[in-house]
């Protein structure tokens, strides 16, 4: 049986990403989660939906975006299930934004990093609102949000180069 080239480049590029996020939440799951600076987990599959959408298009950061939302949702995320569409929007508001405004380095990387992470923030914030009796809204800015935050900008900034060859293989 003979796959059309099309078929193989399709099926080439699934494997790709399907290796980048098993990686990634592994990553996420067990280094990440033990290490915990500031308390909290960063999002490394949001820096990774952000990453295809800065480095390889709108429609790439799109699909790969809706991929690691549903990985990171897998993973055990709890409250609403628009995780998946929150990545995508990620992906692909970073690839319209570098393609229509601002492209750069590090620096407006950094900005784009912390606008996903304050838009992951306030999916968390909302999630916690629905979710919770009673709540503290200065302990859970306090105690989960901004430590999420800062340790996803920080590893945003730290991985912009890795991402940047990774995103050649997408």
């Amino acid at each position: 049986m003979k796959i059309s080239r099309d078929a193989a480049l399709f099926l080439r590029k699934a494997l790709v990403y399907f290796i980048i996020i098993f990686a990634a939440a592994v990553l996420q799951t067990s280094f990440l989660a033990k290490l915990r600076p500031f308390g909290s987990v960063p999002d490394l599959m949001l820096v990774l939906a952000l990453g295809a959408g800065y480095f390889c298009g709108a429609e790439k950061g799109c699909v790969f975006g809706a991929a690691a939302g549903v990985a990171a949702y897998a993973l055990g995320d709890i409250g609403l299930a628009f995780l998946p569409l929150l990545y995508a929007l990620v992906g692909v508001a970073a690839g319209l934004l570098v393609d229509n405004f601002f492209a750069g380095k590090l620096a407006v990387w950094c900005i784009y990093v912390l606008g996903a992470a304050i838009l992951k923030g306030a999916y968390s914030l909302v999630c916690c609102v629905m979710f919770s009796g009673e709540l503290q809204l200065w302990a859970v800015l306090w105690k989960t949000l901004l430590p999420e935050l800062v340790t996803t900008l920080i590893l945003g900034a730290a991985l912009y180069y890795p991402i940047k060859k990774l995103s050649k293989l997408l």
